[in-house]
């Protein structure tokens, strides 16, 4: 039986990104992150589900409906961008249900880079 990306629960293996992320990667992270809490950025939710190559969750799904307060509270996000790519690190549902809301809406990001 083939899986498709589309069936519920079920990836294909050339969907799921490879993420190296080491232990010094974590550490270096959360330090900038530390850093740049205050550097708030703001992204559209459709152009940040594009970059991090993110599937849309459906709107029924139970996180992303129960994110709809944290985004209109505009909590932001966390992005972390490791060898030219990028990566949702927190806010995923979140940013799931800023584009239920409006595809456009802009999400408050702070984005942090790692080597």
């Amino acid at each position: 039986m083939e899986i498709y990306p589309h069936q519920k629960g079920h990836f294909s293996s050339e969907r799921i990104p490879d993420i190296s992320v080491y232990p010094q990667d974590v550490v270096a992270a959360v330090a900038k992150l530390t850093k740049r809490r205050h550097h708030i950025e703001k992204f559209k939710a459709k152009d940040i589900l594009r970059a991090a190559e993110s599937q849309l969750l459906p709107e029924t799904n139970e996180d992303v409906r129960a994110e709809f307060l944290k985004f209109m509270e505009q909590e932001p996000i966390v992005l972390v961008r490791k060898a030219h790519r990028l990566f949702i690190a927190d806010g995923y549902h979140r940013t799931c249900a800023a584009y239920y809301l409006d595809k456009d809406s802009e999400v408050c990001c702070v984005l942090v880079g790692i080597e």
